[in-house]
């Protein structure tokens, strides 16, 4: 499956990577689990987001909402 994950500038104080900086995630964490078909997915319960649950390599159980912004190509 072709997914393309875009993330905001990382100097932008309100994008999504300085919010995973605030919880000392990485983005190859991020997109491990994003990537990963083992993970389970259920809308956030705070934004109805999409959430993906999931296994990091470095053996972190993450929580990584997203949003789905096209289905072909997924992005």
């Amino acid at each position: 499956m072709d997914v393309t994950i875009i993330w905001d500038l990382e100097d932008d104080p309100d994008g999504n990577v300085q919010h995973l900086r605030q919880h000392d995630v990485s983005i190859e964490e991020a997109e491990e689990v994003l990537l990963d078909r083992e993970s389970s997915r259920a809308p956030s319960r705070s934004s109805g987001l999409p959430t993906a649950f999931g296994w990091t390599s470095t053996d972190r159980h993450l929580a990584v909402v997203y949003e789905l912004v096209d289905d072909d190509p997924l992005t």
